[in-house]
């Protein structure tokens, strides 16, 4: 499935390219983007999803490894171009986070991760500050419910295959 493939690598590519942006324009304090609603400060992040876990960066960079390998498979698995996108929207999310916790300060594995998109008075909402990586997998957490419910099948149906 080419398409979740080359959907993925576009989304790291994009994601490392934002977030190197916010590195360079965003040390001397925040930038407000939308005022209001949308704000660019630069924050590290060493745990997982609304910094839970900061002290098991190690750990969360084995996972995020292995979902990775996981995902890769199952894209190439998929046989539904919605699966596939959505899969390759995840790896992409995924490895994009993954990047910063090999190659960012402490060490390899002991990265924080950058974030800098941060939302601002959305009634009944607290949004953590947050990056495209982290867009890419809430998007595709989405994407993967509404296959799901949708009935979209992941792999081909039975009927459908020829017989070996």
């Amino acid at each position: 499935m080419l398409a979740g493939y080359a959907l993925a690598a576009a989304w790291v590519v994009a994601d490392q390219v934002t977030k190197r942006w916010a590195l360079a324009e965003l040390g001397d304090g925040p930038i407000v983007a939308i005022e209001g609603y949308l704000r660019f400060r630069l924050t590290f992040n060493t745990g997982a999803a609304f910094s839970t876990g900061q002290s098991m960066t190690e750990a969360l960079s084995v996972l995020s490894a292995t979902v990775s390998v996981v995902l890769l498979v199952a894209i190439a698995r998929a046989w539904s171009l919605r699966w596939g996108l959505a899969l390759g929207l995840l790896l992409g999310g995924a490895a994009g986070n993954l990047v910063d916790r090999l190659t960012r300060p402490p060490g390899v594995g002991q990265g924080a991760v950058v974030d800098f998109l941060e939302l601002l008075r959305f009634p009944g909402m607290d949004f953590p500050v947050f990056n495209l990586a982290d867009v890419a997998i809430t998007t595709a957490a989405l994407s993967i419910v509404l296959l799901t419910v949708a009935r979209v099948p992941y792999r081909e149906p039975v009927a459908d295959r020829a017989p070996r």
